[in-house]
């Protein structure tokens, strides 16, 4: 099927309408993302309705009474236990985060799909005192994210775990406050993700600073990153399934103005309940966002150089359809079990892409299905105005004929992992039926001794 560049007569109705301001709230009519999941499961984990909820209440500066007992800017800078970023317009205490105007780009009005606008979060749970770090499940540098869990009573106290049955867990992200680069990535996370809510992006719980320590509470998902799964036998049903939620989530992100920056399997999480979500924003670009330095993130080198398209490893002016490129990437890896560009330095995958004649077949072979070739092939476009939007790539044949929502999208991925996890367990123990043998072979005995 050929595309042009004018816009097809397709269906669009998922996108936000162009006189909303803001994220998408949590009414059936005004959140135009919740048509393709069950609505009992979107309302539990989108609700702004504060503490039943146990999600964080969102609401404009104007609106909401409930918000104004938090400290004034000035209150919050001179605070010894608030973080203050008047870059990203927010305030951070031991229980709240309060989000001030972001500063807009110089002589450009705000539009509908920007986040230039002047919001509040207060939330409604006690991280600081409360939140337990159970273990930890990464470390960089100078940040360790930890799987943690919120306690009926202060951590201090001691008390018992909830039962297993009623626990819910958390992915919390730290970084010592002295650390600028990290704590600027992480205030940016902050920054972008309690602006947003999508069913296909990590949600935001909530944010604390306690003992010079900025942490930011995530959504745990139980079944870590794609990372994990590439280089097995990926059905096609499955390859769907996930590219269908990652692009979900990017023509959401990228509506608002937002280039993610570093799409790559290890920065797609999944859960038991099959949902893909992309996380990671701490390298987020968009309108109103700036690095650490005060620079216009649109043409700034960040990200994994294996994921990046020829004109951001050049240094070039990039838009958010170098997010498309990294999806694509992700999409072969998926497919093929292996990188494209494996093994590679920076100057040989420019190179590369520079001699690529732009035919997926030719950069790794063929692909098993022509419609995800061409699926490929529309993402790879050297051309950064020849890649399609994640929008129209969700109206893509090949993905329409296997896909027809999140909520399929999520069962078809769920599905994967039940059996994935039935088929590990059985040759766990298969393993362990065969060392025994061996182990009672050694002693000169069999098992039915």
């Amino acid at each position: 099927m050929a595309y042009r560049k004018k816009k097809p007569s397709i269906n669009l109705s998922f996108l936000p309408s162009s006189s909303s301001l803001g994220p998408p709230s949590s009414s059936s009519d005004a959140t135009p993302y919740t048509s393709n999941l069950p609505p009992s499961r979107y309302e539990d984990n989108n609700s702004g309705g504060g503490a039943d909820t146990g999600r964080s209440s969102l609401s404009s500066r104007d609106d909401d009474d409930s918000v104004s007992n938090l400290p004034s800017p000035l209150e919050a800078s001179a605070s010894s236990t608030t973080y203050r970023s008047p870059d990203l317009g927010l305030s951070i205490g031991s229980d709240y985060v309060r989000i001030h105007s972001m500063p807009a780009a110089s002589g450009k009005k705000k539009t509908p799909n920007s986040l230039e606008s002047t919001l509040q979060i207060k939330s409604s749970k006690p991280w600081s005192t409360h939140l337990k770090h159970l273990k930890p499940l990464g470390r960089g540098q100078c940040s360790t994210v930890y799987k943690s869990i919120l306690l009926p009573s202060p951590v201090d106290s001691n008390p018992p775990l909830p039962p297993e049955s009623s626990r819910k867990y958390y992915a919390t992200k730290s970084v010592q406050s002295y650390d600028n680069e990290k704590t600027s990535q992480i205030l940016k996370e902050i920054g972008v993700l309690s602006r947003l809510s999508c069913p296909c992006l990590v949600s935001f719980e909530g944010a604390y600073f306690k003992d010079r320590t900025l942490s930011l509470v995530l959504e745990y998902m139980s079944c870590g990153s794609l990372e994990n799964y590439i280089g097995g036998s990926i059905p096609l049903n499955v390859i769907a399934g996930i590219s269908y939620q990652i692009l979900y989530g990017l023509s959401y992100l990228h509506w608002y103005k937002l280039t993610h920056r570093d799409i790559k399997p290890a920065n797609v999480l999944l859960s038991s309940s099959g949902q893909v979500k992309i996380g990671d924003f701490g390298i987020a670009s968009g309108r109103g966002l700036k690095d650490a330095s005060g620079d216009s993130l649109n043409s700034t080198v960040v990200g994994t150089g294996m994921y990046m398209s020829g004109e951001r490893l050049r240094g070039k002016k990039y838009k958010s359809t170098c997010d498309i490129w990294s999806f694509g990437i992700t999409v072969l890896e998926m497919s093929f079990g292996r990188h494209p560009f494996h093994g590679m330095g920076t100057v040989e995958i420019v190179m590369t892409i520079d001699e690529w004649d732009g035919r997926v077949s030719n950069l790794m072979g063929r692909m098993e299905e022509p419609g995800l070739e061409e699926l490929v092939g529309l993402c790879l476009a050297k051309e950064e105005k020849r890649r399609l939007p994640a929008e129209l790539l969700l109206e893509s044949p090949w993905l329409k004929e296997r896909v027809e929502g999140v909520e399929q999208a999520s069962g078809i991925v769920r599905r994967y992992l039940m059996t994935k996890t039935l088929v590990e367990d059985e040759e766990e123990k298969d393993m362990d039926e065969s060392m025994a043998e061996s182990l009672a072979s050694l002693a000169g005995m069999s098992l039915e001794d």
